[in-house]
This record gives structure tokens, sequence and C-alpha cells, in this order.
């Protein structure tokens, strides 16, 4: 009788490890679907983001000028990248326990939104620091739109388990240093 209550206990024991077990997975398997959609969400619009700074600093360096509407805009836009690359470094150190990659990039483009807002009043016409500066930008921007073509982040959906999202936040750190240009601003 004893042995039939032991094994009755044994099972009910195992049963409940086997059902936490299950309801474990389903909620990592959320967890993961929830970080690959965030994922996503934060390098698709850094790559647009860095494309419409691309435009603003064209048309500035070809027209000699920049209006107040498109310094306010680069400001923005340049916010909106810093912060969303803060979001993607929070994320990598949570997945991995190497160094925040992507940190000198962030840093760089934080700076170059102080530029932007130490920059007062509608410019008309650049001088010509201002415009070296903002030849500066475009070749930072230039270098990390590359990044985003060459891994093709369009057509990609990043996934925590395969881990290109953090190669793509290495190779900006790593091609901003390479250029050279992590000393500009």
């Amino acid at each position: 009788m004893k042995r039939k209550i032991w094994m009755l206990l044994y099972y009910v024991i195992f049963i409940c490890i086997v059902v936490y077990c299950i309801h474990l997975r389903v909620q990592n398997h959320k967890l993961e679907g929830y970080v690959n959609e965030n994922l996503n969400n934060l390098l698709k619009p850094i790559e647009l983001d860095l494309q419409q700074n691309q435009e603003i600093l064209n048309k500035a360096i070809n027209s000699h000028a920049l209006s107040m509407m498109d310094l306010q805009s680069l400001s923005l836009l340049l916010n909106d990248i810093v912060i969303n690359l803060n979001d993607l470094m929070t994320i990598e150190s949570h997945i991995t326990d190497t160094e925040k990659a992507g940190s000198i990039t962030k840093e760089l483009l934080f700076r170059e939104k102080k530029y932007i807002d130490s920059i007062r009043g509608g410019l008309t016409r650049l001088n010509e620091e201002q415009l070296q500066s903002l030849k500066k930008m475009k070749a930072i921007h230039s270098t990390l739109l590359n990044i985003y073509a060459d891994e093709d982040i369009a057509k990609t959906h990043f996934k925590v388990t395969n881990e290109k999202w953090l190669s793509v936040l290495k190779r900006m750190d790593q091609d901003i240093v390479k250029k050279d240009l992590d000393g500009a601003f």
C-alpha cells in the first residue's frame, strides 16, 4: 500500500515537472518572438533615418546652406538613431556577455547631435568649418549605410538565435574605427 502511494506521488511530481517545462518553453518562445520583433523594429528605422540624414546633408553640402527646418530634422533623426542604438545595446547586453557593440558609433552620433544642436538660427550660408563638419557627417553616415546595404537589412528578419543583428552593431564600430572617423566631432 505504501509503495502504491509513493508511486502515485512520483507520477504526480513527474507530471507537474513536465507541465512546468512545457509552460517555460512556451514563455521562452513568446519572449524570443518579442525580442526578435524589437530587433527588427530598431534596426530598420536606423537605416531609414540614416538615409534621410544623407539627403539633408547632400542638399546642404550642394547648396552651401542649411535651413532651420533641416537643422531640426537632423537633430531629431540623430536623436532617434542614438535611442535605437542604445536600445539595441541593451538587448545585446542581456543576451551576450561581450563588450557593448555599437558604443563607439552611438557616442559618435551623439556628438554629431550635440554639434547640430549647437548651431543656432536658420543658416542661409555655411562657412567652411561647418561645411567640413557636414562632409564628415556624410562620410560617417555613408559608412553606416554601406554596412546596412552589405547586410541587406531590408530583406532580413533578425532573430536572436542567428545573431546577425549583432554583427551589424560590431561592424558599425569596426568600420568607423577603420576609416578613422571616430575622432570626428
